[in-house]
């Protein structure tokens, strides 16, 4: 995999912050700071446009946050709080359109597998409130696209800034994204063209290696009709490739245990 960071750091964990201080973090071109006032936290962050951006960074600093130094702020209320606030990478709320970066022809009877990273979300946990978050915002917000055979049948994704890899070592390793091992099986009759594949990474849940690499377990979709429609198994762990992953957190939703989704390009897609 190619590490676009060298000293690719682990920005999620507990951090002890006490009242009348501050932490401010940077991934890439996110930058956010947390405030624990009496009763209160404050939650503040902005984007900027560097394009090469790839670094993230640490640090706590005493005294008031500059209101004017962030776009956008937030101020959560409660009567007793502690001073311990985790912060968790998330994946996204909504499936994940991704293109591969060229061209995939999968003749009937045949398999391939992608690697896919798709961007995260920060998760807001305050200590003592296990599983209460009180915001989460994305590192890099995706564009919105329709997915369907029209603008009725079909749901709202984000499309992916990234394609799809046949070869991990060509997949950039990014602080912001998870990587996705998507096995594809076509068991129909024709042919299948791998122009777009939906994931729904909100059934996903999320690992990190000892590295700070993130990762999703394996997703296979079987298409057995000539369709766009394919049956969804998930992983129970890590990949083989994620060596000494552990969960850091949990899928959004629920996954049943036999899912039918819409999981390839049909007539209709185009982005809004």
């Amino acid at each position: 995999m190619k590490n676009e960071n060298d000293n690719l750091a682990v920005w999620w964990g507990q951090f002890e912050i006490p009242v009348n201080s501050a932490a401010h973090w940077q991934i890439e071109s996110l930058k956010f700071a947390i405030h624990h006032l009496e009763k209160e936290w404050q939650t503040s962050y902005q984007r900027e446009n560097l394009e090469e951006s790839l670094h993230n960074k640490v640090h706590f600093s005493n005294g008031l946050i500059d209101e004017g130094a962030y776009k956008e702020a937030t101020r959560h209320v409660f009567r007793k709080s502690s001073s311990m606030l985790e912060l968790k990478p998330q994946l996204a709320d909504r499936t994940i359109v991704t293109r591969p970066s060229t061209l995939i022809v999968l003749a009937p009877g045949e398999q391939v597998t992608l690697y896919i990273s798709t961007p995260l979300w920060v998760q807001f946990e305050l200590g003592g409130k296990r599983g209460s978050v009180i915001e989460e915002f994305a590192i890099n917000r995706p564009s919105d696209t329709w997915f369907g055979t029209s603008t009725r049948v079909g749901e709202l994704c984000y499309a992916s800034q990234t394609s799809g890899r046949l070869n991990l070592e060509n997949l950039p390793v990014r602080p912001s994204r998870a990587i996705t091992p998507l096995n594809v099986i076509n068991h129909g009759e024709d042919k299948l063209l791998l122009e777009r594949i939906a994931l729904p990474v909100p059934l996903l849940s999320l690992f990190a290696t000892p590295e700070g690499i993130l990762w999703t377990q394996p997703a296979t979709l079987i298409r057995e009709d000539d369709g766009g429609l394919a049956e969804l198994k998930l992983g129970k762990e890590a990949p083989k490739e994620a060596e000494g992953a552990v969960r850091i957190n949990k899928p959004r939703k629920q996954p049943e245990k036999s899912m039918l989704v819409r999981a390839f390009s049909s007539i209709f897609d185009k982005g809004l």
